[in-house]
């Protein structure tokens, strides 16, 4: 019998307005939980850290516009994200995030 770890969780947590790194080293990332709880739309970027995207990360969420007082979650069945995930959104403390990630 094969046995796997648990699943890893980070948040929830605002998102920063600049890149910040939340996982450090190569991970498959799960379910993604976004919550803008502002009265405007707001947008998100999540990247994994490599340079194998035109010598930059690759971004598996390209600053897709998240609409007012809106949660979406999105299941990203396992990606493999090099070197790990970053993420920022386009204002500070007003989109929360959780991200689901096995090691």
């Amino acid at each position: 019998m094969l046995l796997t770890a648990a699943p890893a969780v980070v948040g929830p947590i605002f998102i920063p307005n600049s890149t910040a790194v939340i996982v450090a080293r190569d991970v498959k990332i799960g379910k993604v939980i976004l919550s803008n709880t502002t009265a405007g739309a707001l947008t998100v970027t999540i990247s994994d850290r490599s340079t194998s995207c035109n010598s930059g990360a690759c971004q598996i969420w390209p600053a897709i516009s998240i609409a007012a007082n809106t949660v979406y979650t999105v299941d990203l069945y396992g990606t493999f994200m090099q070197s790990g995930i970053s993420w920022s959104a386009s204002a500070a403390n007003s989109v929360i995030g959780v991200v689901n990630y096995d090691n």
